[in-house]
């Protein structure tokens, strides 16, 4: 949503994801009449290889990124529940803090290997599955620091999540993996929602209502969305991160609950459905 609605303002979006993720997104964009050709596969590089199938490093394609958002005027780089790596004890001494860094409690609840790993919810390492696309937050900022950040996320695990003291969000996590689930990388705006898309949801009603473009969200509605997420589940196939079953919910919310928030938006900005 947050991508068409700057799209049909006028401004230039593209959308990157993985390898992994890139047919769901298709099928995604597709559902939405959202074009192709501003979806942007960034390539998967096994740990254990130096090479990808592709013929192009990770390296090499985010250098030719930066080059090419250096051409083009980039503004702002978003990450919508994008995983990012855990922290380490350098990240959590950079943190701004009020007082020292809990260095003991953190080694306590995060092990070396641990460290600068990305993990799912359940604290599991996902490395395999998430490649190194986060390091383009911290590589495109330093390249052009004019470009603004903005990370959105719901359970400390997603880029953006690094700009939050470690201990203040380990202590809101429960089980044995609180510790290694925070993200390290920071944004220079983060959202935090119950749910991920929320954030998105809300951000893109909130560009809208700055600009007086309410009518771009007008096509967005519940029906709309949950073709949308019908498609993802079908053709993706996309499955639900907490039941991690095949259906058309999210983060175990039937698609009543989880658009909710949504309709509320609606309501508010009075769009009718």
């Amino acid at each position: 949503v947050l991508a068409d609605v700057l799209r049909r303002a006028g401004i230039e979006t593209l959308v990157i994801t993985d390898g992994y993720c890139f047919p769901a997104v298709r099928a995604a964009a597709a559902a939405m009449d959202f074009p192709e050709a501003a979806l942007v596969r960034y390539p998967h590089e096994p740990a254990a290889c130096d090479t990808p199938a592709s013929g192009e490093t990770t390296a090499q394609w985010r250098a030719r990124f930066i080059a090419r958002c250096r051409r083009i005027g980039l503004t702002h780089l978003v990450a919508i529940e994008r995983v990012g790596p855990a922290h380490t004890v350098e990240s959590l001494r950079q943190q701004a803090r009020g007082g020292p860094p809990p260095a003991d409690s953190f080694a306590a609840q995060v092990a070396e290997t641990s460290a600068d790993r990305c993990h799912n919810m359940r604290g599991e390492p996902i490395d395999e599955f998430a490649g190194d696309l986060h390091l383009l937050f911290e590589e495109l900022p330093l390249a052009l620091p004019e470009v603004r950040t903005i990370g959105v996320g719901d359970g400390a695990n997603e880029i953006g999540m690094g700009v939050i003291p470690w201990e203040d969000l380990s202590r809101r996590l429960s089980g044995e993996q609180a510790g290694r689930v925070p993200c390290r990388v920071p944004c220079d705006f983060t959202i935090v929602a119950g749910v991920s898309n929320w954030g998105g949801y809300a951000l893109a009603a909130g560009f809208a209502y700055r600009r007086e473009l309410r009518q771009l969200l007008e096509p967005h509605t519940a029906a709309s969305q949950h073709r949308v997420l019908r498609a993802m589940v079908e053709r993706g196939p996309a499955v639900d991160g907490v039941t991690r079953q095949q259906t058309a919910t999210v983060d175990g919310l039937s698609f009543d609950e989880y658009i909710a928030p949504w309709l509320d938006i609606r309501r508010a900005l009075d769009l009718v459905e």
